[in-house]
């Protein structure tokens, strides 16, 4: 398989995972507790304390993609050439030259190419536990954008509301 292949079902494979959905995702815990964060996303990597009683926590993930060695065809082509002799049926010596080619095709691959992913999520909550802010970087922070519930009501309507992602629905784009 070439690269561009390979590339290709890469995407394919990744659905509508995408940063904007990953996104989506991280602006659903703004205004939750941090124990409800840890309770679904687990115990944290690392925790900042701040100097005002908040602190930050930081998930972490790496991983990485292989992609296989392209294997192409060269052409190889060998040259012969000789002499023969052998003695005809009536005992006389008879004498020849060949000449020829012959070509075969010697696959060669190429090495692999490894993509190291990495994503390094930190979420910043209050000094009451609330969750203020969140930032990612990296490569592979990628989601499904969760689902949009709308809450029926008879009096006003409620704003969109987004179902929570744990961190494992989000490696598996379940979510």
């Amino acid at each position: 398989m070439n690269r561009i292949a390979a590339s290709i079902l890469l995407v394919l494979l990744a659905g509508c995972a995408s940063t904007a959905g990953y996104e989506a995702v991280l602006q659903t815990w703004l205004g939750d507790s941090s124990d409800h964060l840890v309770s679904s996303w687990g115990v944290p990597q690392q925790v900042y304390r701040q100097s005002g009683g908040g602190t930050v926590l930081q998930y972490s993930r790496s991983g990485q993609i292989v992609l296989p060695g392209m294997t192409t065809y060269q052409a190889q082509t060998s040259y012969t050439s000789g002499s023969v002799a052998a003695v005809g049926s009536n005992g006389n010596m008879i004498n020849g030259t060949y000449d020829g080619t012959a070509t075969t095709y010697v696959p060669h691959t190429s090495d692999p190419t490894v993509i190291a992913t990495r994503c390094v999520t930190r979420f910043t909550a209050d000094a009451s536990g609330r969750i203020t802010n969140w930032s990612w970087e990296g490569n592979s922070c990628r989601a499904v954008a969760p689902k949009k519930t709308s809450v029926v009501a008879a009096v006003p309507v409620q704003p969109v509301s987004y179902k929570k992602c744990t961190a494992d629905q989000l490696r598996h784009s379940d979510c």
